[in-house]
């Protein structure tokens, strides 16, 4: 116990605070968009001062929690690693990355509820975000993901600072720089598979704001502009393709209260007699458990094809343990109207134009592997109230995941601005702001698996885990 004692003093050093205050600022950063949530009219409370002090504490749990590992990594640093061996700098990758890791956890297991599913699903403000932009960089996610990424950029900055600590190129240093550059070179290996068809895609953006309840007109103007929106997108079509809706447009839902299966079908093939598929999301029921499910409708007769989202956000779709707790404290029953749960498809959508993956919001974050020939995406800002920053962390991670799978990604927004991203990871079109509108544009399916989709992160984790392990042992060893 008192040996116990001793290690959390020493934990709780300069060493640590170090980095946790580089990690306070840097997160308090990246979580700043919790602050457009207010007044959470959203989440049934009415009073301003009260979510004044629930999104506070939503925010400095989130930032302190997130904060952690890099006071932990701080202090590695300066207690664990022999600065004067070659393979220090690799380590100090490995150590990163995988904390790095770890951290993508943490967000999941705070706020952890009914709605919960915990993995690696929650990497906001992972450092290789922050180069999702740069070509040929991204082009390596195809080989080992965003934790190569990582591992790659904090090798470099580990090098560059070896260097100009001993201010001359040594071979000890030459071996490193050596071994970075072939590393990096291995990123280029090219994924094997080929390009299949290319398939026309109209996107219907929307902006209908989040909110508890919605008075009847506001309901039917929506639905109405929808409708509109699709018509136009069809004829954008001729060849027919697919028209894809942001999440919540719950079209499903308002063509079943309104029209037969057999009117649909015939309401399809007016739109298109070549075929149009309509990708779109919203709320059912299934078991008594409310989900979130994409569903593609079709021409074909008994066409049943959907996937579920599994990963919700919390607050946004359901209560964390936490927030019960807190409300508790201040006697208040608020809820989240619909409050979901986890649903239970999750393969790829096939539908007549191919086989897609579907990142429905925030699973745009996790990892996305599944065998399919493109990516769609579908989310929705009006709970952030088209928040920027928000949006920005969303175009990065789908940047990544479309470079780590090299596949085509569409993405479609509620209160946001719509994209399309090429197998590279490039934003190839984009619209210009928020609102009702359309966006048409080209993808190419394809076969490929990349050696990221076949292997995951676990070849980065290995690797990550064994230099850090030999440099942490050599060190105990002095």
């Amino acid at each position: 116990m008192v040996r116990f004692k001793q290690y959390v003093r020493q934990i709780i050093s300069s060493d640590f605070t170090y980095g946790f205050g580089i990690g306070l600022v840097y997160f308090g950063y990246i979580f700043s968009w919790m602050w457009s949530l207010y007044p959470l009219e959203m989440a049934g409370i009415a009073n301003p001062w009260l979510a004044f002090t629930l999104i506070l504490i939503a925010f400095l749990l989130s930032v302190i929690v997130l904060a952690l590992p890099w006071g932990f990594f701080s202090w590695l640093l300066n207690n664990g690693l022999h600065y004067k061996h070659w393979t220090t700098p690799f380590a100090i990758a490995g150590i990163f990355t995988l904390l790095e890791y770890c951290r993508s956890w943490l967000f999941g297991i705070l706020w952890l509820g009914d709605g919960s599913i915990l993995g690696p699903l929650w990497t906001f403000g992972n450092i290789a975000y922050w180069f999702s932009d740069i070509p040929w960089i991204t082009r390596t996610a195809a080989v080992w993901g965003m934790y190569g990424i990582t591992f790659l950029v904090t090798l470099f900055i580990a090098l560059l600072f070896s260097t100009f600590r001993q201010r001359s190129l040594s071979t000890k240093l030459s071996i490193q720089w050596t071994v970075f550059l072939l590393i990096t070179v291995l990123g280029f290996t090219p994924a094997r598979g080929q390009y299949l068809n290319a398939i026309d895609v109209a996107v219907v953006q929307t902006n209908n704001p989040t909110r508890p309840t919605y008075t009847q007109n506001e309901i039917i103007d929506d639905f109405q502009k929808k409708l509109t929106l699709i018509s136009s997108a069809a004829k954008q079509l001729p060849g027919g393709g697919i028209i894809l809706l942001p999440e919540g447009a719950g079209l499903s839902t308002g063509f079943s209260s309104l029209l037969t299966p057999n009117q649909l079908r015939e309401y399809l093939m007016k739109l298109s007699p070549q075929g149009i598929t309509i990708i779109n999301n919203g709320k059912v029921m299934v078991d008594n458990n409310i989900i979130s499910r994409t569903q593609a409708i079709t021409p074909e007769e008994n066409n049943l094809e959907y996937h579920d989202k599994r990963t919700l956000s919390p607050w946004g779709e359901f209560r964390p343990y936490i927030a019960k707790f807190v409300l508790r404290l201040f006697g208040l029953k608020a809820s989240i109207e619909n409050e979901l749960m986890p649903g239970y498809a999750q393969g790829p959508l096939a539908v007549p134009q191919g086989l897609f993956s579907i990142a429905i919001c925030s699973e745009i974050f996790a990892p996305q592997r599944q065998a399919a020939e493109a990516i769609l995406g579908m989310g929705s800002l009006g709970f952030f109230d088209g928040n920027t920053l928000v949006e920005s962390q969303v175009l990065s991670a789908a940047r990544m995941r479309a470079a780590e799978n090299q596949k085509y990604l569409v993405w479609a927004s509620n209160a946001g601005r719509s994209y399309f991203i090429n197998d590279r990871g490039n934003t190839i079109k984009i619209t210009s702001q928020p609102g009702y509108e359309i966006l048409t544009g080209t993808i190419v399916s394809n076969n490929i698996r990349t050696w990221y989709n076949l292997l995951g992160d676990w070849p980065i984790l290995i690797v990550s885990l064994a230099v850090s392990f030999l440099a942490l042992k050599r060190r105990n060893d002095k």
